[in-house]
């Protein structure tokens, strides 16, 4: 949002992000990537430690963790599964 907020004015009038601007953007961005990937290895973590049995409790399997670790990234694990778990649960009770 802060990066087309700043193209916008720099079409307008002629604004240009200076190079501290870009290189705050650019590590900001970074923090922002090795947050979701810490997040979504916690989460991986957690889920591994539990049984089959407490996984299908909370809607999913010992395969959908094992296709979250073929990924390229475990950025947004937390986000993919728990929308995997809402879109299971919506088919059971249709």
């Amino acid at each position: 949002m802060r990066d087309a907020a700043r193209m916008i004015a720099a079409q307008q009038d002629g604004y240009a992000p200076s190079l501290a601007e870009r290189v705050a953007d650019l590590v900001r961005d970074l923090a922002v990537g090795i947050r979701a990937r810490i997040r979504g290895r916690r989460t991986w973590m957690v889920l591994a430690d539990l049984d089959d049995h407490l996984l299908q409790d909370i809607g999913l399997t010992r395969a959908d963790l094992e296709a979250e670790t073929r990924r390229d990234t475990l950025a947004g694990t937390d986000v993919r599964l728990a929308e995997l778990v809402r879109r299971r649960r919506e088919e059971r009770w249709l």
